[in-house]
């Protein structure tokens, strides 16, 4: 990421969110504010069921705030 789309500053935090359909909201699972985390790689196993499909969708956040969000990414639980 450029600075230009950054703002100039460093990342502080990715932060990962899961669509809960039971709550028809979306959920963080992973950084994002109070939580702050650079991790590039996670794992969720909870609420996971086998053949499901899921939606998730991540951000970045800098010293200005969360940037936006990127498109949904859909994925089927093996």
């Amino acid at each position: 990421m450029s600075e230009v789309e950054n703002g100039g500053s460093k990342i502080l935090s990715y932060e990962l969110e899961i669509y809960n359909n039971t709550l028809s909201e979306w959920t963080s699972i992973v950084g994002g504010e109070g939580n702050f985390s650079l991790a590039n790689s996670f794992t969720h196993f909870k609420g996971i069921t086998k053949g499901k499909t899921y939606m998730f969708r991540y951000r970045a956040w800098n010293i200005n705030g969360p940037g936006p969000w990127s498109d949904i990414a859909y994925i089927k639980a093996a």
